[in-house]
């Protein structure tokens, strides 16, 4: 056993590790059910606490998920099968650039509420410990590696963390260097899979992650990939609807030279938002049209 964990026998920490899967899980299925976004980045709001400088509690939550593994790995009185150290190792490697890497880049953005970022701490810490031990203490072949499980799993991680870090870069470069966060200006991503899906830094996590449980082939794992799409795809989704919409504003903005509008256009345009977005998409679509024409542009 694990010097750290010492005081838990195995049969009790594998209970303990089936129960926080599932716990996870049923967490994830909430939320997606939900359909709320998160609330940080554009959804960040003080309804949950104080709010925060972006870049450190980025690196504050993140870091439990690179320390754990290692600290456990270090004080392991075992020595982890080919198959493990390799899982165990693409896992600390994506936290450690998580966590020590991407907040060096990150420019200000909108602040994180404390309540947010509590409980994202604690989910990174819990995520740490639940690979971490999983991977040392389990039992893989030693064909696991060559097997079809493994290589498929490990193709999408490494496929998924390409695509992340590419399109995290991407949306830095977009981003002002300002101190004034309300100064920035919001673009719409372009290159790299941004040409075909509005969130690709979102998709190649859930790739990412979903190829991890297919290598691992663990519930802990398989745990991990549930929360993670159940709760990026939703806000991909809030995504993809807002870049569409700013895109229908500009085309309609395009089609107005005089401080009046054709009534086909206008009313076609405010259906088609209704089906998108509901009455709110609607309700934005009408008041963009009453600003526009007043200021004649």
């Amino acid at each position: 056993m694990c010097d750290l964990m010492w005081w838990m026998t195995v049969e009790n920490e594998r209970r303990l590790l089936f129960w926080m899967s599932c716990v996870i899980i049923i967490v994830g299925l909430l939320s997606l059910v939900g359909n709320i976004p998160a609330s940080y980045g554009r959804y960040s709001s003080p309804a949950w606490g104080r709010l925060i400088d972006a870049r450190f509690t980025w690196f504050m939550q993140e870091l439990p998920s690179f320390l754990v593994p290692v600290a456990l790995w270090l004080c392991s009185d075992v020595t982890p099968m080919l198959p493990n150290r390799l899982l165990l190792g693409a896992f600390i490697v994506h936290y450690f650039h998580r966590s020590l890497v991407y907040p060096v880049l990150m420019k200000k953005g909108q602040p994180t509420p404390v309540g947010v970022f509590l409980m994202a701490a604690v989910f990174c810490l819990c995520i740490g410990y639940m690979q971490a031990r999983y991977l040392l203490f389990a039992v893989y072949p030693d064909s696991w590696v060559t097997s079809p499980t493994f290589l498929c799993g490990m193709f999408l991680f490494t496929l998924g963390m390409a695509v992340n870090m590419h399109s995290d870069h991407t949306l830095i470069s977009l981003r002002r260097s300002s101190d004034d966060v309300a100064d920035a200006v919001y673009r719409i991503p372009e290159g790299g899979m941004f040409e075909y899906v509005s969130c690709a830094n979102y998709l190649g996590e859930m790739v990412e992650w979903l190829g991890f449980a297919v290598a691992c082939w663990s519930l802990p794992a398989a745990a991990f990939a549930v929360l993670t799409i159940c709760n990026l795809g939703p806000r991909a989704l809030h995504y993809h609807r807002y870049n569409l919409l700013l895109l229908l504003l500009l085309l309609l903005a395009t089609t107005v030279t005089t401080n009046t509008i054709a009534i086909n256009t206008s009313t076609s345009f405010l259906q088609l938002l209704h089906s998108m977005l509901g009455p709110q998409g609607q309700t934005f679509g009408s008041s963009f049209i009453m600003i526009h024409c007043r200021s004649g542009k």
